[in-house]
């Protein structure tokens, strides 16, 4: 089957491909968050077990994976390579339906990690090919949307799933999808040319891994822009985790309600901080460089202050609107903070004008 996407539509094609890929992975990424209370009923575990389930152990192969995965990607065809990882973390999420123990859901959850990891590298790897510098921050803004638009259909179609058919129907549910968008990538998108945006001609060889970990390592700005996104992951995946637990604990709400409450308000708050973020990236990075790296340091702090503060309300009020600015702010510094690395980090002489150790950050 030949690709039945024309090349001139192909970075825009590609992009909703790829948008649309964020979203299903985070919507398999949330889906222990959402169905949390009734796992636990179900299956007899610890908020600690959970807690390790969607957190340390998928973060865990999430993160590590993505730099051999990131060499990967530089070297074989990334939409073949996308193919693979969607189908692994969707199948893996499909199979978590039929988990009875919490060693086969960790197993699960560990081949969800795994194939997620492959989605960031691949996708900045095509971006940074088919959009050129000045276009980057708002081509990271729109995929950036897939998180917060994932966690609003992830929760309230696995709320409503989960609270009218189970926890294990939801899995299946928002696994499909994920297999779905893999075969697209297969089967109608053209492999874009390796640094056709570049400046600079794109190198014969790939560069040694020892030389790309010394290149990185040199550079200040690749190293605090990824230790504060670092930083700043650790605390939204344990929110996107343990928000809707918050919500039915707390304020004695159910799980639907909780579910969409959460998925609503950070989801909202997301896509316009997301695409607010390129927007105003693009605008003062043109007047003064310093933006690129200076709105995500300003909106990450001014968006941990109103998380932690939404926490400590005793009303479900304060914290929607509390939690509702701290999402906008937190999405706002995605789209620039991963400009930024793109591209104002040191810069390697192969593929696509991107690293393949930028690219797995």
């Amino acid at each position: 089957m030949t690709a039945a996407v024309g090349r001139q539509d192909q970075p825009r094609y590609i992009l909703f491909l790829l948008l649309l890929a964020y979203m299903s992975s985070y919507i398999d990424r949330i889906a222990l968050g959402i169905f949390g209370e009734a796992i636990k009923r179900d299956l007899s575990i610890s908020d600690t077990e959970l807690g390790v389930l969607t957190g340390f152990v998928f973060v865990i192969f999430y993160s590590v994976l993505g730099v051999p995965i990131g060499r990967l990607a530089d070297r074989f065809p990334r939409r073949k390579l996308l193919t693979a990882c969607l189908c692994l973390w969707s199948a893996m999420t499909i199979l978590a339906g039929s988990a009875t123990t919490f060693g086969t859901l960790l197993l699960t959850r560990i081949g969800v990690g795994i194939g997620e990891a492959g989605l960031t590298p691949s996708a900045h790897s095509l971006l940074s090919d088919l959009y050129p510098r000045q276009r980057r921050s708002f081509a990271f803004a729109v995929f950036g949307a897939g998180p917060p638009l994932g966690i609003i259909v992830g929760a309230l179609a696995g709320g409503w799933i989960a609270q009218a058919l189970g926890w294990r129907i939801g899995m299946v549910a928002i696994g499909l999808p994920g297999i779905v968008i893999g075969l697209l990538f297969l089967l109608t998108v053209h492999e874009p040319q390796r640094g056709q945006q570049d400046d600079e001609p794109v190198a014969d060889a790939l560069p040694s891994f020892g030389a790309a970990v010394r290149t990185v390592a040199r550079d200040p700005l690749f190293v605090l822009v990824t230790l504060g996104m670092a930083c700043a992951a650790v605390s939204l995946y344990s929110l996107s985790t343990f928000t809707v637990p918050h919500l039915i604990r707390r304020y004695e709400m159910d799980l639907f309600t909780a579910a969409s409450l959460f998925g609503v308000s950070y989801g909202t708050a997301g896509v316009l901080g997301a695409v607010l973020g390129g927007v105003l990236t693009d605008w003062a990075g043109t007047r003064n460089h310093r933006w690129y790296a200076g709105l995500p340091a300003l909106s990450y702090f001014a968006g941990g202050l109103c998380l932690v503060s939404a926490l400590h309300q005793n009303g479900y009020r304060a914290f929607t609107f509390l939690f509702f600015v701290g999402a906008i702010c937190v999405n706002l510094a995605l789209a620039p903070a991963q400009a930024v690395v793109e591209n104002g980090g040191a810069k390697l002489d192969h593929g696509s004008g991107g690293e393949v150790l930028l690219r797995a950050a």
